[in-house]
């Protein structure tokens, strides 16, 4: 147990400071708010795939929870040895012939139509028309994070494309992240998280908020928004890059907004969100945010409380101090 949370502290070390605007001076994001990031950062850091986390906490409000626990998701996966993960590599081997697609090649994003895969000395490739005639055969393992599905038919130049100027990474990205990682990151798209809540709200806090980053006695620090790390896909356009995607939780069909892939951790805000959704993706991680305040909070709990009954025996550690008003449950299946 002391050396699990040595590590942790440890690898806590490595979360940036985050500083919020109060009366136009920044201010250094408080205990609650860092517990949320370190919530999704330890959950990633803990799990396993023998098994999935269910944790439940009753708090005050929700203002900003999902986005934090999301955005410690975000910065425990930003690592380059970890972009292409196999869940986005499979996928994308999923995906049928004829599907209008993007991919990164060198530094450049172009249009294609993937046309199947194949294998040449064990080793599996991607055959993807970039024009009329020019077929590009490309390791998948190595392309895979660079490829997105688009939300539209593709028109192909006949004879020569030349692509489109990747984004070059902002500079509240570099400072978060990393100038080694931040460029490999934004270009680079996987699923590890999937938010459901009132999405109008979830978006302006991840879109409209400021926050800042790298202050120091030298430096006022570099402002940006959670939508820098988040990467929604909703809140950003289907064809760009993407690290997480939001549903509303009024949405009766979910699997046509994100697909049939399955979420690293699925992230509900509030009560609303739990009970019309908990039961789907029973592979995810499950992160449950209830404001004490919601009219159907007690529905939420009993659902809990139920589910609950269902959990596995096994011991597990999970090192984390709650603050004060907060109360969370926590057990695995």
């Amino acid at each position: 147990m002391h050396n699990l949370l040595e590590y942790f502290l440890m690898s806590e070390k490595l979360l940036p400071r985050l500083y919020y605007l109060s009366d136009n001076k920044p201010e250094l994001l408080p205990e609650w708010a860092y517990f949320f990031i370190r919530l999704g950062y330890r959950l990633v850091n803990t799990s396993s795939n023998s098994h999935r986390f269910v944790i439940a906490l009753a708090i005050p409000t929700r203002a900003f929870a999902c986005n934090l626990v999301a955005t410690g998701i975000a910065f425990a996966k930003a690592d380059t040895n970890n972009l292409t993960n196999d869940a986005h590599l499979q996928y994308i081997r999923s995906l049928n012939p004829g599907t209008p697609v993007y991919v990164r090649i060198a530094n450049r994003k172009h249009r294609g139509v993937l046309q199947g895969f194949e294998e040449h000395f064990g080793k599996l490739y991607i055959a993807i028309l970039t024009t009329e005639s020019l077929e590009r055969k490309l390791p998948l393992d190595r392309y895979a994070s660079g490829i997105t599905v688009s939300d539209r038919d593709i028109r192909l130049p006949k004879l020569q494309q030349s692509g489109q100027q990747m984004d070059t990474p902002s500079e509240f990205v570099q400072i978060c992240l990393g100038n080694e990682i931040a460029n490999e990151y934004i270009h680079s798209s996987s699923f590890e998280a999937l938010i459901i809540g009132k999405k109008s709200v979830i978006q302006h806090e991840t879109c409209d908020i400021p926050f800042i980053c790298g202050i120091t006695s030298k430096s006022s620090g570099v402002k940006g928004c959670l939508q820098e790390i988040l990467r929604v896909r909703q809140f950003s356009g289907a064809n760009r890059s993407y690290r997480a995607q939001c549903i509303p939780a009024s949405s009766k069909t979910p699997e046509k907004e994100i697909g049939e892939r399955k979420p690293a951790v699925v992230i509900f805000d509030g009560a609303v969100a739990y009970i019309k959704h908990g039961y789907k993706w029973t592979v995810s991680h499950q992160i449950v945010l209830l404001d004490r305040t919601e009219r159907q909070f007690l529905d939420a709990v009993e659902l809990l409380n139920q589910n609950y009954a269902y959990r596995s025996t096994d011991d597990f550690n999970f090192p984390i101090k709650i603050p004060n008003g907060i109360e969370m449950m926590i057990y695995k299946e």
